[in-house]
């Protein structure tokens, strides 16, 4: 398991460093406006996928080993159809009812929403095909094509505004077209050996799929909600160029979630091809553990670095982003811990418990985004979403300790528990309830 997450943590590693670069390209030449526009953009996408994931998100890794994997990739495809269909009903729906209405609201800017779409299908595709490999924990294709995404884009983005001085956001979602498109062409290419010996799905297939899936995405829709809908809530009531400094301030931040999703990504493909749920239960805490411990040390030093750092780095437009990102500091560790025990019980088939933990971080944010951000502006914004991760954390504490016999003293972190967490990633656990060998890597 060592070689698995030291491979993905090195490769999200790269990425966020390909992100950071990607976050300066886009602050440094198109300003604070322009980068709230691409943010929007981008939130754009993600909300597409929250309806293609209804099928092919975290069901395709779930079902490999309980379903025939042709069955699964072409319930996928023609679910793409159908939510490429959806996604553009909601988009020009909610700007007509906006129009009819007289009030100003947009799911995405409507001069890009063709561009919207159309990216959305583009990592659609990729989608599909990178959670087959993280199924057949092919950890290594999935990482190689998860850096080459973010490769590709930064490559594009320093040619066309670094070395050609195209200042223009056109420009940006072209590279972002190049992100999403050659990925998936490489990514059908690693998977393409899985179509042979294609038959229909039976509806039996579609349904175990669809019922996991429903469930898997009730918990992702709250939890968007709790991770962007701060940022409509600052477009509306603070406007666009604010919104861009709040963007920046929560990509820094949530930089800091790596070793969080790298070693999530991995627990998850491991528990899921397991019985062993005891098992399931001492890797997920322990990892916990260390996981939070090993992010509060870079989140303090970037609560404590001037200002001068980020305005350097960024530009003087986006002062402000020292200061959000310690009000996005609890929130931050909140998250970070929330993963590991959301790895734990989708992976163990009761992905109910993360749609109620997100649903509990939603209401958080209802109840106070409206009210607070209209008075402190994006700070508010970066307070409302600190309190829904936190409260979602909470929420998942209580429910693991009454499934673990969980005490307080028990999540806190000793010299022991980080050299048995340590232990854990190195070895295997032994036993016949695991196959993690029998997939590639």
């Amino acid at each position: 398991m060592l070689r698995k997450v030291l491979l993905t943590f090195s490769t999200r590693t790269l990425t966020a460093f390909l992100s950071v670069i990607n976050v300066l390209i886009g602050t440094n030449y198109l300003g604070v406006e322009g980068y709230g526009t691409i943010s929007l953009i981008i939130l754009g996408v993600t909300i597409y996928l929250l309806i293609q994931n209804l099928l092919t998100g975290s069901s395709i890794v779930y079902f490999q080993n309980k379903i025939p994997i042709s069955s699964i990739i072409q319930i996928s495809y023609l679910w793409v159809i159908v939510s490429v269909i959806g996604f553009a009903g909601l988009i020009y729906g909610v700007d007509f009812f906006a129009n009819l209405f007289h009030f100003d609201f947009e799911i995405v800017p409507q001069e890009y929403a063709l561009h919207n779409i159309l990216l959305a299908s583009g990592y659609g595709l990729l989608n599909i095909h990178i959670n087959i490999l993280l199924g057949r924990e092919r950890i290594k294709a999935y990482n190689a094509i998860f850096f080459m995404q973010h490769a590709i884009a930064s490559l594009f983005l320093i040619l066309f505004f670094v070395v050609l001085g195209k200042n223009e956001l056109f420009y940006y979602l072209i590279a972002l077209y190049a992100s999403y498109f050659l990925s998936f062409i490489v990514s059908f290419s690693l998977t393409y050996q899985y179509f042979r010996d294609i038959k229909l799905p039976s509806f039996t297939d579609f349904k175990s799929m669809l019922n996991y899936g429903i469930l898997g995405q009730g918990a992702n829709v709250f939890q968007l909600i709790n991770y962007r809908l701060s940022y409509y809530l600052v477009d509306i009531f603070v406007g666009r160029a604010s919104l861009g400094v709040f963007s920046a301030a929560t990509q820094m931040s949530e930089g800091l979630w790596i070793l969080g999703k790298s070693i999530g990504t991995v627990q998850f493909a491991r528990i899921s091809n397991s019985t062993d749920r005891e098992y399931a239960r001492q890797i997920s805490l322990k990892l916990f553990k260390i996981t939070v411990l090993i992010t509060a040390i870079p989140l303090f030093l970037f609560t404590i670095l001037p200002i001068t750092f980020y305005t350097n780095l960024l530009g003087p437009e986006f002062e402000p982003v020292r200061g959000l990102v310690r009000w996005l500091a609890l929130g931050t560790i909140s998250l970070t811990g929330s993963m590991l025990f959301s790895h734990y019980f989708s992976g163990t088939g009761r992905i109910g418990k993360n749609t109620m933990a997100s649903g509990i971080g939603v209401i958080i944010t209802l109840l106070f985004g409206f009210s607070i951000v209209p008075i402190l502006g994006v700070a508010g914004a970066a307070l409302v979403t600190s309190l829904s991760y936190f409260t979602s954390l909470c929420y998942y504490i209580v429910q693991f300790k009454k499934e673990a016999t969980l005490h307080l003293n028990d999540i806190v972190l000793t010299k022991f528990e980080i050299k048995e967490a340590i232990n854990l990633i190195f070895k295997r656990k032994p036993g016949n309830n695991m196959k993690p060998g029998s997939y590639q890597d």
